[in-house]
């Protein structure tokens, strides 16, 4: 009884993990750029000794993952919403010197013309901070494949593009050494610097007027989230019955 007993337990423990997960997804589905989480299965027993394996079969809750794969992109009209079509983050530093990775692009620029997240934090430029004067014609803003950005001036029939810099955008080697922050920003270890670098062109395309939506599906985390309470409730009444029968068995050998 005891092996059932671990098995119900461990199951009902990773079902708590996946609502927490799927909670968290819900929460943020309409946060631009937001990358879902999923938790990883696996039997408790692969990652015990060969000599324990036999004796129980078990899950334990797995490690909890970000699904990094590209949410719809959708038109916003706004000049300073950006979205990275393929692979890549933008990059931002904070006020205590912290680097930041994001795929929200939503952008507004400073009262000291930086462009800026909403949280204030300027957004890396190939050649740093990126840096708008006051007649810049935010409204004509354009931004090529690459990240150079644009705005017209002068007259309509004699107007000239002004580059204004171009958006760094950056690849990260191996994603999984990204450390979630928030529902947003990620940063990288010290010792995983090296796993940045600047993304490849061809790699990406930058547009602006749009966003990349959350790539989490509500409808099918709602199904998930329902058979989670099942299975737990399952695991519970599992649980309670192997805990009565225990009891039993104890007051019928006088225990």
């Amino acid at each position: 009884m005891s092996d059932t007993l671990y098995t119900a337990t461990s199951g009902m423990i990773l079902d708590m993990k996946r609502q927490e997960v799927i909670a968290r997804n819900l929460a943020a589905v309409n946060i631009p750029g937001f990358k879902r989480e999923y938790v990883l299965s696996q039997e408790f027993k692969n990652a015990l000794s060969t000599e324990l394996q036999d004796d129980l079969n078990g899950t334990t809750p797995g490690e909890v993952r970000v699904d990094f794969t590209q949410g719809n992109l959708r038109n916003t009209s706004r000049p300073l919403d950006f979205a990275i079509e393929g692979d890549g983050f933008f990059e931002m530093t904070t006020n205590d010197n912290r680097t930041l990775y994001t795929r929200n692009g939503a952008f507004f620029v400073s009262s000291d013309g930086k462009l800026v997240t909403s949280e204030g934090y300027p957004v890396s430029g190939e050649s740093g901070e990126i840096q708008f004067s006051t007649d810049d014609n935010l409204a004509t803003l354009q931004v090529t494949g690459d990240g150079l950005l644009r705005v017209r001036q002068g007259a309509d029939a004699n107007y000239m593009m002004k580059e204004i810099g171009k958006i760094k955008i950056s690849d990260v080697g191996d994603k999984n050494k990204l450390v979630r922050l928030s529902a947003n920003y990620f940063s990288v270890a010290d010792g995983n610097m090296g796993q940045i670098k600047p993304q490849e062109p061809e790699k990406f395309k930058l547009m602006n007027n749009f966003l990349e939506s959350a790539n989490s599906e509500p409808v099918h985390d709602m199904v998930a989230m329902i058979e989670c309470q099942r299975q737990f409730e399952t695991g519970q009444k599992l649980l309670k019955m192997l805990m009565d029968q225990g009891s039993a068995e104890r007051a019928a050998y006088g225990a």
